[in-house]
C-alpha cells in the first residue's frame, strides 16, 4: 500500500507540474476545481479504486465502475481496434476527387495559359501524379496526428501511443474531476517526451473550437488523414465539432486563386481612385438597422414597413429586389462579394434607380461588371484581406452578413438593432435565407442528419428568441466568430439589439421587432448628411508610402521567385525538412510588406502540402519520383507568383 499511494502521489504531482508549466489553462482549471471542493461548492461524482492490482473509478451516485474491474482487458481492446485501416476512425482533411481524361486535358490547357480562374489547374497535376504514382491506398503511411476523445483513466492512452508514436495528439476529455484522477494513474510526460500534446479539458464549444483550429493549423501538412479514438462513454459532440473545424479550413471554402484575382482586382480599384474609408472614421453618434437576407426579415416586413425611417438602414446587397418590392430605401448598401456572379444582386432590381441616392460601401475587390452599372460618386471601399492603403478602412468576416456587424462595431455606431441576420434556419420553413435571395434553400433536420455537407448539415445552436435552433456549419462558422471575436470589439457606448429568430449572439439584447420603441425625438441625421459625413471621413489618393511598399512587394515577389527555383533536392532529403523549407520560403516577407502574396501562397501550400507529405512518407517510395514531383510542384509555385509580378508591374 505504501509503494502504491506512493506511485500515485508522485504520478500526480509529475503531472500537474507539467500542466503548470505545459498547459496553465488546464492547471488552472483543475486549481478551481480542487478549491471549490474544499470550500464546500461541489461534492465529487468519483473514488479511485485499486483492486486486484487494477485501478477502477466507482461511480457514487450509482455504485457502478467505469471498467466493470478490468481494465487491462479494457486497455488490451483499445489498443487493438487502432490499426492504419481508411475505413474506420478516420478524419480526412482533403477534397477527394476523380476527374475524366478531358477534364484533365482542360486544367492542364489553362495552366499552360496561366488563366487562374481554377484552383484545379494548378492542383489537379500534382494530385493526378500522386494518385498515378501510387498504388490504390488502403492504409495511413505514419500516425502523424492522433486524437483521443475521452481520457478514462487515461491507460489506453499510454498503451495506443507505445504502439503508433504519434507525432502530434489532441487529449479530450468533457469531466474535468474524471481528467484529474487520470492523472494518478497515467504519466503524461512520458508521452510528451517523444510527442506534442494539446489537450481540450472541461472546454465550452467556442474554447474546443479554438483549440481544434490550433491542433490543426500546426504542422498542418499532417492534416491529410488523423485517426481518433473513441471512448464509448465520451459524448460525440467534440467529435462533431472537430469534423466541422476539419471541413471548414479556409484552404477548402476559398481557393488560393480566389484570393490571387481579387487581391490583384482591389489593386485595379486603387488605381481608378474610387473613394476609400479612413481607418480613424466614426459614426459613434447614429442609429442603424443591420439588414440582412435571413428568414426574419420576410417575417418582419411589416413591422419594417412601418419603422423603417426611424433608422439609417445599413443593408447587404442580396436584400436589395425584396427592399425594393416594399419600397424602402436604404441608407448605405453593403456588397463584399468579389465575384462577377454577385452582380445578380443588382441584377434583380426593377430599376437601377432604386438605389440611385445610396451610399454604396463596396469591397476593394468588386468586379468591373458591378461598378460599371453604379454611379462613382456613391462608391466608398474598404480593404478585405489586402494591405495597399495604409491609412484605409479594413474589415474581414467569412460572410456578408457578419461583415455588416463587424463594421458597425469598428465604426463605433452607437445604436445598432440587427434584422436578418439569423445565421439558422427558420424554424417552421426551414428557409436559410429570404425568398428572393438566389441561393435559398429549404433545410430539415431529417434530410441531412447522415450526411456532412458544409452548407447543409443541421447542428443545434442557441436561440435568440427561443431555447434553441438549427443551423449550418456555413452559418455556424459565422456564429462563433461573432460570438469569439466580434463581442471583444464592442465599446461600453455600444447597445445591439438582436431583433431576428436566429442565433444568439455575445453582449446583445434579445428584442423582438414588435417590441422596439423609438423615441420620436430622436432625430436621424438627413440622406445628404450622412452622404457628406462619409466623404469627409474618405480619400481617393494613393499615398507615396503606399506607392512605395507597392515597388517593395514587387521586389519582395521576385526574391521569393528566385528562392523557390533555387531549393535543391539531395542525398540528404527528409521531408520534413524540405516541407518546411518551402514554408519558410514562400513566406519570406522583407519588411513585412507583402501579405497578398504570403496569403495567396499559404492558402495553396495549406491545399497541396498534405498530399505532398504523404506520398513522400510511403513505403518504398521511388527516389527517382521525388525529384520529379519537386520539379512539378516548384515550377506551380513559380507560376502563381510569377503571375502576381506580371500583375504588379502591369499596373
Amino acid at each position: 500500500m505504501k509503494d502504491f499511494n506512493s506511485f500515485i502521489t508522485n504520478n500526480f504531482y509529475t503531472n500537474i507540474n507539467y500542466l503548470k508549466n505545459n498547459h496553465n489553462t488546464v492547471y488552472q482549471k483543475l486549481s478551481a476545481f480542487d478549491s471549490a471542493v474544499e470550500n464546500g461548492h461541489y461534492v465529487e461524482k468519483y473514488s479511485l479504486i485499486f483492486e486486484n492490482n487494477q485501478f477502477d473509478v466507482l461511480q457514487k451516485t450509482t455504485n457502478t465502475y467505469l471498467y466493470n474491474g478490468d481494465l487491462s482487458k479494457h486497455t488490451n481492446l483499445s489498443v487493438q481496434s487502432v490499426n492504419k485501416r481508411l475505413d474506420n476512425n478516420l478524419f480526412q482533411g482533403f477534397i477527394d476527387l476523380t476527374f475524366t481524361k478531358k477534364e484533365l486535358q482542360g486544367f492542364e490547357k489553362k495552366r499552360r495559359e496561366q488563366d487562374f480562374t481554377s484552383y484545379l489547374s494548378y492542383t489537379v497535376p500534382i494530385t493526378q501524379m500522386i494518385k498515378s504514382l501510387s498504388n490504390s491506398k488502403q492504409e495511413i503511411s505514419n500516425f502523424n496526428k492522433f486524437i483521443f476523445f475521452g481520457v478514462g483513466l487515461g491507460e489506453h492512452i499510454y498503451a495506443i501511443h507505445k504502439k503508433i508514436n504519434a507525432k502530434d495528439y489532441l487529449i479530450v476529455e468533457d469531466d474535468l474531476e474524471l481528467f484529474r484522477l487520470s492523472l494518478f494513474c497515467t504519466n503524461y510526460t512520458k508521452i510528451a517526451k517523444h510527442s506534442n500534446i494539446n489537450f481540450a479539458i472541461f472546454d465550452n464549444k467556442a474554447e474546443f473550437l479554438t483549440i481544434a483550429d490550433q491542433f490543426i493549423e500546426k504542422n498542418h501538412f499532417y492534416n491529410h488523414y488523423i485517426k481518433y479514438f473513441q471512448l464509448l462513454s465520451h459524448n460525440e459532440d467534440k467529435a462533431d465539432y472537430f469534423h466541422l473545424a476539419l471541413t471548414n479550413q479556409p484552404h477548402l471554402r476559398y481557393f488560393f486563386n480566389d484570393l490571387l484575382q481579387t487581391s490583384i482586382q482591389a489593386l485595379k480599384n486603387i488605381t481608378k481612385e474610387y473613394k476609400f474609408l479612413k481607418n480613424t472614421c466614426e459614426f459613434s453618434q447614429k442609429r442603424f438597422l443591420f439588414i440582412a437576407s435571413g428568414p426574419s426579415l420576410e417575417k418582419n416586413i411589416i413591422w419594417l414597413k412601418n419603422n423603417y425611417k426611424n433608422f439609417i438602414i445599413f443593408c447587404v446587397s442580396s436584400t436589395l429586389s425584396f427592399l425594393e418590392k416594399h419600397q424602402i430605401e436604404p441608407n448605405i448598401i453593403l456588397h463584399s462579394d468579389p465575384f462577377e456572379v454577385g452582380i445578380k444582386s443588382f441584377k434583380q432590381l426593377n430599376n437601377i434607380n432604386f438605389i440611385k441616392n445610396s451610399i454604396l460601401l463596396f469591397s476593394a475587390s468588386t468586379s468591373e461588371n458591378i461598378l460599371n452599372i453604379c454611379k462613382k460618386k456613391n462608391i466608398y471601399m474598404f480593404e478585405i484581406g489586402t494591405d495597399y492603403i495604409t491609412k484605409s478602412f479594413k474589415a474581414y468576416s467569412s460572410c456578408v452578413g457578419s461583415l455588416g456587424y463587424q463594421i458597425l462595431l469598428l465604426l463605433q455606431a452607437k445604436e445598432i438593432y440587427l434584422l436578418g441576420l439569423d445565421l439558422a434556419i427558420d424554424p417552421i420553413s426551414g428557409q436559410n435565407h429570404i425568398s428572393t435571395h438566389q441561393d435559398i434553400k429549404m433545410l430539415t433536420k431529417e434530410q441531412t442528419e447522415d450526411t456532412l455537407n458544409y452548407k447543409e448539415t443541421l447542428i443545434k445552436v442557441k436561440g435568440n428568441l427561443r431555447n434553441y435552433i438549427y443551423t449550418t456549419p456555413h452559418f455556424s462558422t459565422s456564429i462563433d466568430i461573432i460570438n469569439t471575436y466580434f463581442s471583444n470589439l464592442k465599446q461600453p457606448h455600444q447597445i445591439i439589439y438582436n431583433l431576428s429568430d436566429g442565433a444568439k449572439f455575445h453582449n446583445t439584447i434579445s428584442l423582438a421587432a414588435s417590441k422596439v420603441k423609438i423615441q420620436s425625438s430622436d432625430k436621424l441625421l438627413s440622406q445628404q448628411k450622412l452622404i457628406s459625413s462619409f466623404h469627409s471621413n474618405s480619400m481617393c489618393c494613393i499615398q507615396e508610402i503606399d506607392k512605395q511598399n507597392l515597388h517593395l512587394k514587387l521586389e519582395n515577389a521576385k526574391q521569393i521567385l528566385n528562392k523557390i527555383k533555387n531549393i535543391k533536392i539531395d542525398s540528404s532529403f527528409h521531408i520534413d525538412t524540405y516541407i518546411l523549407n518551402i514554408i519558410d520560403v514562400c513566406s519570406f516577407n522583407e519588411n513585412n510588406i507583402n501579405s497578398e502574396l504570403f496569403k495567396v501562397l499559404d492558402n495553396y501550400l495549406y491545399y497541396i502540402l498534405g498530399y505532398i507529405y504523404e506520398y513522400f512518407t510511403s513505403i518504398n517510395i521511388d527516389k527517382t519520383n521525388i525529384v520529379i514531383l519537386d520539379k512539378l510542384f516548384r515550377s506551380i509555385l513559380q507560376d502563381i507568383v510569377h503571375y502576381y509580378i506580371t500583375q504588379l508591374e502591369s499596373i
